[in-house]
């Protein structure tokens, strides 16, 4: 059975933890508490996706970076996933992010830049 990541106070994960909640909009640390405290992995992914677009809820309907591993678990997904997908495979859309790489895509052996690597680190300390 998989551990819980509990959240106990003043450790650095905790501090990362309420860091980034401060940067966030107040109607999104809910969710996030509970995906930090592992309590929900439906949490924990629209957590992500939320940060990931800078928690527009409609970026997250609207995502185009179909190579995401979470994409087809993403919330607020509309009816448009098929046409997302369609323009994809044509080439009619740009990628999020630096050089066509999603924000949140790091690659094998590459340390994670930003928010998420920040945390990492922390989380590593």
């Amino acid at each position: 059975m998989r551990k819980r990541a509990v959240l106990e106070p003043g450790t650095p994960r905790a501090l990362a933890v309420e860091k980034r909640l401060a940067q966030m909009p107040a109607s999104s640390r809910g969710t996030y508490r509970r995906a930090a405290a592992g309590r929900s992995v439906a949490a924990a992914v629209k957590a992500f996706c939320g940060e990931c677009v800078g928690w527009q809820r409609a970026e997250v309907t609207a995502c185009k970076a179909v190579a995401c591993p979470l994409w087809p678990y993403r919330p607020y997904q509309s009816g448009a996933a098929a046409e997302i997908l369609q323009n994809a495979q044509d080439g009619a859309f740009q990628p999020p992010g630096r050089d066509g790489v999603a924000s949140a895509e790091v690659g094998a052996g590459e340390e994670a830049e930003g928010p998420v690597g920040e945390v990492e680190q922390e989380v590593r300390s």
